[in-house]
């Protein structure tokens, strides 16, 4: 399969099982906000900000490690692979022995502790999932990674029904995540095992040492980062009231999710990244994938932005219920900060694959000194709109460092080329869209849709896609003959044995 192909099918496939799954996901979260109320869907969203700078912190960067390094030299797979999971197999039972002992400190209700405690197991869960993922990803098997997405996201919109047709609470929902992303992991196991063979889960404390040394910078950015953006959430409960978080929580995660769409584009090109990265000569290519991979964002990035300026009512009332209508000013705000978390989205892996760690953690952490003052800063005169500001400000500074940093190494951006093409096309749809009086989330996908391809046939006329890129995408397109030729190989081969 050729590199074009494999990375149409990555895109493709992968982009498909995360959009099945992030819809699914998304939907859950609909129904536990409609199932709970305003304030004990903020104690909801506080639980995910623990789950996710815990998940993040356990991580410690280890999956962006493998991918990077068995993307060069894919033979380390079993031993290096079977080293991740049995350090993972400490930190899990390192984390949760402290959780046992740390939450009693806190003085939670037992509701609230014991749901807490469930939502941390269920995040470690997710930490295993992403190392079986990350090997998938390595090898570009972004479809088969996709599937257990998929998988997981199909098994938690289903308990979240069943929670809610039976009516129960926290921990219930707190458990959902667990069970799910346990089948995540035996699924992914299963293809691991089949397709590349059984990893040697052994204690090897060099392998431990070369993983944490060259993760840590990595892990410690996501971890920061996480504790960045949730101190949105944290701040809010300081400096307002849990209600305020419900309905901050509510857009923020409206915004948040949109995350999940550049992520199958950035799983499939960070392969393609550390070997550009990682031969010599083969600077004008990493620059080129770089200046694509930026661009295609932008212009994926730049019509969501507008839809949040001009439909914010539509978005909140529609899809978090009437109760947030209150929202919608927040919405409008996050807009931007959606706009920046897409095209940010490929950074760290450019820096992990130039070896670039060290400063992908410096300009984190400065980001999110910045956000944390912004935060303490504003919100006590503006409250959600200055949570919705601080988030802006500071992904946008950051932003404009890994750029700048990037440009100091050699790789520079035109940006107002990039830029002008996707910003006209997204100011007429918004304009369109803002005056169309639209009053639901039915009228807004008919709106949306017709939109959508305007600002398609927009941005292709005014040569946003070269003769040569557009050469390339018709060569991918073929993957299909050889995909189904590669799976019915894999399908006919027999399980690797012990």
């Amino acid at each position: 399969m050729k590199t074009s192909q494999r990375v149409a099918k990555n895109v493709l496939l992968g982009g498909l099982g995360t959009a099945i799954s992030s819809a699914l996901q998304f939907a859950a979260v609909l129904i536990i906000a409609r199932i709970l109320s305003v304030d004990q869907f903020g104690i909801y969203a506080l639980q995910i900000a623990f789950v996710t700078i815990l998940q993040q912190a356990a991580e410690m960067g280890i999956g962006s490690i493998l991918i990077r390094d068995l993307a060069i030299k894919p033979d380390d797979l079993v031993t290096l692979f079977g080293a991740a999971l049995a350090l993972e197999w400490v930190v899990f039972l390192l984390v949760v022995l402290l959780m046992v002992l740390i939450l009693p400190l806190f003085h939670l209700s037992a509701l609230v502790a014991v749901s807490t405690l469930v939502m941390g197991i269920s995040g470690l869960w997710a930490l295993r999932a992403n190392i079986y993922g990350a090997v998938l990803r390595s090898q570009e098997d972004n479809d088969l990674q996709a599937l257990g997405f998929v998988l997981y996201g199909a098994a938690h919109f289903s308990l979240v029904l069943t929670v809610a047709a039976f009516h129960l609470g926290l921990v219930a929902i707190a458990s959902t995540y667990v069970i799910a992303n346990a089948i995540q992991v035996l699924c992914y196991r299963l293809i691991v095992v089949r397709r590349y063979g059984r990893p040697l889960i052994r204690s090897n404390p060099a392998l431990w040492k070369y993983l944490v040394v060259n993760a840590l910078p990595v892990g410690a950015t996501a971890s920061s980062r996480a504790v960045g953006e949730q101190s949105d959430v944290v701040s809010l409960s300081w400096l307002t009231n849990v209600r305020t978080v419900g309905l901050y929580g509510g857009a923020y995660k409206l915004a948040a999710g949109l995350r999940f769409v550049p992520q199958p584009l950035v799983f499939a090109l960070f392969p393609l990244y550390s070997r550009a990265a990682g031969t010599s000569g083969s600077k004008q290519d990493f620059g080129a994938i770089y200046e694509r991979s930026v661009r295609t964002l932008l212009l994926g990035a730049m019509p969501l932005a507008a839809l949040f300026f001009a439909v914010p009512h539509v978005l909140a009332v529609g899809f978090l219920g009437p109760h947030y209508g209150e929202s919608a000013p927040a919405i409008r705000l996050l807009g931007v900060a959606a706009m920046l978390f897409i095209v940010g989205t490929p950074f760290p892996a450019l820096f992990t694959a130039l070896g670039q760690q060290r400063f992908l953690l410096a300009s984190s952490t400065c980001a999110i000194v910045l956000r944390v003052l912004f935060n303490v800063s504003l919100i006590p005169f503006l409250s959600m709109t200055g949570a919705c500001c601080a988030v802006a400000l500071s992904e946008g500074i950051l932003l404009g460092l890994w750029i700048g940093r990037l440009n100091g190494l050699g790789f520079q951006l035109k940006i107002g080329q990039l830029l002008w093409r996707p910003l006209v096309a997204s100011l007429l749809i918004g304009v369109i869209l803002h005056y169309s009086a639209i009053q639901s989330l039915r009228a807004l996908a008919v709106g949306g849709t017709l939109c959508g391809i305007l600002y398609l046939a927009l941005v292709v006329s005014l040569g946003a896609f070269s003769t040569a890129e557009l050469a390339i995408a018709r060569e991918g397109m073929g993957f299909v003959q050889p995909f189904l030729t590669q799976s019915i190989r894999w399908l006919k081969r027999r399980p690797s044995k012990p």
